[in-house]
């Protein structure tokens, strides 16, 4: 009898803290990444531009290419890719659900390792491996690469519009009834449960004796 033979990938590293998009250079050298192209969502050169080069140039990471990236039309992103340059040995991108969804989706293009730095809690899209990107004028889901590493800084986070705090809520708690519903079409026949990645899904919610709406108000308030 052949044995289901599931696999479930994952970052190589997660960093999360205050002010870590300050040590986004130190972060990339311990990981031996030195030449990388960074994105940025509309607007956030400005915003975080600054802090960004000063930490890769203190670390001698060289900074082969970066730019504001807003459009996810899947012919945009494919040209993009294939014109990045050959010495890249990651891509990194930094803002919300476009920027991350297209430098994942160009990752996954050139198989370069992808760091993922969001800039709000609005969804968990940011540690996926699927991109929402325009095909032929249509919102598509197409295969991405999953982040190498994921850097959340919590000083930027906390600094996002409210509405987009309570989107991630909101996430957060619909992995209930998404869990029940899994659970649910397994015991009826439709599908395979992955005992450990329920497991995975449901630590979130379980580790705290505080309910989870209760506990992101108090880590944002």
């Amino acid at each position: 009898m052949k044995l289901p033979n599931h696999r479930i990938s994952v970052p190589t590293f997660l960093k999360v803290g205050k002010s870590t998009l300050s040590y986004l250079g130190e972060i990339l050298q311990e990981n031996e990444l030195k030449q990388v192209v960074v994105f940025f969502g509309n607007g956030l050169i400005n915003l975080f531009g600054t802090t960004v080069f000063n930490s890769l140039k203190a670390h001698q990471i060289e900074l082969l290419h970066y730019e504001e990236l807003d459009s996810t039309h899947i012919e945009d992103i494919t040209k993009l890719a294939f014109s990045l340059p050959g010495k890249t040995e990651a891509i990194i991108a930094i803002g919300g659900g476009k920027v991350i969804d297209a430098a994942k989706y160009a990752s996954f293009l050139k198989r370069l390792p992808f760091i993922s730095i969001p800039t709000s809690s609005s969804s968990d899209g940011f540690s996926s491996s699927s991109a929402s990107l325009l095909v032929e004028g249509r919102r598509t889901s197409v295969p991405a690469k999953l982040a190498y590493g994921i850097v959340v800084d919590l000083d930027v986070i906390k600094s996002a519009p409210e509405k987009f705090i309570y989107s991630g809520i909101g996430d957060l708690i619909s992995k209930i009834t998404a869990l029940y519903d899994w659970i649910y079409e397994y015991e009826y026949g439709v599908g395979q449960l992955d005992d450990f990645a329920l497991m995975i899904a449901k630590k979130p919610l379980t580790a705290s004796s505080v309910p989870p709406l209760n506990l992101l108000k108090m880590i944002f308030s």
